[in-house]
């Protein structure tokens, strides 16, 4: 059980580690919340742009941002500046 949540742990930190190494972080939020287990907590969320397209990071989360483009979902594209 014990080396199951290693495991876990070292490869959510990899691809953690792999997705910022080649990405540009775009904005960066701090957000306080309350959590009815913990208490008071800060969540962090960042917003990369990675091959040209939005992904947003939040703890463990890695989501891809779509756009509605003639009712069908695209993936959002970033604006190189």
């Amino acid at each position: 059980m014990r080396k199951g949540i290693v495991w876990i742990f070292l490869t959510l930190l990899t691809l953690e580690l792999a997705a910022q190494e080649g990405a540009n972080i775009i904005k960066e939020y701090r957000m306080k919340g309350r959590n009815k287990f913990v208490g008071k907590e800060v969540v962090t969320v960042r917003t990369f742009c990675i091959d040209g397209y939005k992904f947003l990071i939040s703890g463990t989360s890695f989501i891809q941002f779509y756009e509605d483009q003639d009712g069908l979902p695209m993936p959002a594209k970033c604006d190189v500046n």
